[in-house]
């Protein structure tokens, strides 16, 4: 698989066929923009940490992920099982169809 390959179709408006490549594409652009929001909240003081944090609280305990090398991982983590979790939406859009897809993402990811 080459990234460039793909990111070249991706510009000239051909669709990815592919729906592991779809849902791992699908699931980082979501975990990407829940970081962002994350981030934002982060810094304005309306919650106490980020994704990271709670991520790498789940295999160190929680004081230990104020270490930037522990974040990281921690934030690896959480990108990595955003990406896998829009492998199953895609399947579920695919079997389903796309009509109502405000409700199928409401509870795709009041699930996750």
């Amino acid at each position: 698989m080459n990234i460039s390959r793909i990111l070249s179709g991706l510009r000239s408006g051909q669709r990815i066929k592919d729906s592991i490549v779809l849902g791992l594409i699908g699931g980082f652009a979501g975990t990407i923009v829940m970081d962002l929001s994350n981030f934002f909240l982060w810094r304005t003081n309306k919650t106490e940490g980020l994704y990271g944090h709670l991520s790498g609280s789940m295999i160190m305990r929680g004081f230990r992920t104020n270490q930037t090398k522990n974040f990281l991982l921690g934030q690896i983590l959480h990108t990595f099982t955003g990406a896998i979790l829009g492998i199953p939406y895609v399947y579920l859009l695919k079997k389903t169809g796309k009509d109502h897809h405000l409700v199928k993402g409401l509870l795709a990811g009041g699930l996750s």
